[in-house]
């Protein structure tokens, strides 16, 4: 995927955090789900504010990984880098991180997401499957990274 289009979905789904956090403020309950177990029941809750540790986790992970993406000559691959290689091997890695920033981005906005469904609803559990989905997207990213290299 081209390097521009994952930055502009990783903006986007940062900023779609941000906006969700702000449309839906005045609608949460005091409590709300503040974590969920395996199954998506609701086992501990909490203050409304920590909705606003979503947008603020997901722009840490942007910041981080987009600073962390600008030196692939210090991580570790799977081969030695050569003269020869040592730019096909940097360009994946670089991706590689965007695809993960663009990934746990999603992550983070599908919890969001349900956190607030399950709040504004006054529900006890959460369907799994879109989690589940973007558990898939994640891990197999990585894993075309890893069949690429």
């Amino acid at each position: 995927m081209n390097d521009y289009v994952l930055e502009f979905i990783s903006i986007a789904f940062l900023l779609t955090a941000c906006i969700l956090t702000i449309h839906f403020w005045p609608q949460l309950p005091e409590r709300i789900p503040v974590h969920l177990n395996a199954a998506g029941k609701v086992d501990r809750w909490g203050s409304r504010n920590t909705i606003w540790i979503f947008p603020a986790i997901a722009g840490v992970i942007y910041g981080g990984l987009s600073i962390i993406q600008r030196y692939p000559h210090t991580f570790n691959y799977l081969k030695p880098i050569t003269r020869d290689n040592a730019y096909n091997a940097y360009r994946l890695a670089i991706q590689l991180m965007r695809f993960l920033k663009m990934s746990c981005l999603l992550l983070f906005l599908i919890v969001q997401w349900s956190i607030i469904q399950l709040a504004i609803q006054a529900e006890s559990s959460a369907n799994m499957l879109l989690l589940g989905l973007g558990l898939l997207v994640l891990f197999g990213g990585i894993g075309w990274y890893l069949w690429k290299s």
